[in-house]
């Protein structure tokens, strides 16, 4: 999820400016940017693509376009993803961060209202390797929300390892009383939460070679990193190494 940057100026990113990484196909800059309006707290976020690791939901630009859909927003007609992608994508946007938003698992049910929604999402999640994720959303609606899930769903989830150790994972990440509320920055539990378990659930929720790949190069060498230590394309291979420094330098200042 997204907690609000605390800014001291109107519309203030308090994203440090990226340098273009060398290569792309290894590490790019971080999806989006927040804005926090100074007076009115609202926060605003552009994206510039669907997840910070394209290999996770590799849907192009071209294809999204050409299936948009229309939806009126005070007298302004505004596009939009077609509804058919969206069970798979608030299933990666939610348990990618671990549902710590329970709005997301709201919308899923709103959208999973039939076993043909539920049986359309589950193709399109498998065409992409997400089968297992999308299965955890069931257990998630089952057992967190109440909602009627197809006894098939329920079953296959079950009887899946994969499954099974997803739904673990996020209910770690949630543990404890105080699920709901934000922990602080510095503390233990937000460490472990972040660092830990949410590691974990993001390669869970897809478990082939080449995203695991492609993540543990993202989460080796950080955007923030080469922000902060630019150093000449010849020595790359020295930011996973200086990767603990600038993460502690992030924390602590």
């Amino acid at each position: 999820g997204s907690t609000p940057f605390r800014s001291s100026a109107p519309c203030r990113s308090e994203l440090p400016p990226l340098r273009p990484p060398p290569d792309p196909d290894v590490t790019e800059p971080v999806k989006g940017g927040g804005w926090v309006h100074r007076e009115s707290r609202i926060l605003v976020e552009l994206h510039d693509r669907l997840c910070d690791n394209h290999a996770l939901l590799p849907w192009d630009f071209a294809t999204l376009w050409a299936e948009r859909e229309t939806v009126t927003i005070g007298g302004m007609a505004v596009p939009t993803m077609a509804r058919r992608r969206l069970p798979v994508y608030l299933a990666v946007h939610g348990i990618r961060h671990g549902w710590q938003r329970m709005l997301w698992l709201v919308d899923l049910a709103a959208v999973l209202d039939t076993s043909e929604t539920w049986d359309v999402a589950l193709d399109d999640a498998a065409a992409q390797g997400l089968e297992g994720m999308m299965l955890h959303v069931g257990w998630a609606l089952h057992h967190w929300l109440g909602r009627p899930v197809p006894a098939e769903i329920s079953a296959r989830g079950r009887r899946r390892v994969d499954v099974r150790l997803l739904n673990w994972l996020v209910a770690r990440f949630q543990d404890g009383p105080d699920w709901y509320e934000t922990l602080p920055r510095n503390s233990v539990r937000r460490f472990i939460a972040g660092s830990v378990w949410s590691r974990a659930i993001t390669y869970m929720m897809k478990p082939s070679g080449g995203f695991w790949r492609r993540q543990l190069a993202f989460d080796l060498s950080s955007p923030q990193d080469r922000a902060a230590f630019a150093l000449p394309d010849r020595l790359n291979w020295l930011y996973p190494l200086i990767r603990p420094f600038g993460w502690a330098i992030r924390r602590l200042r």
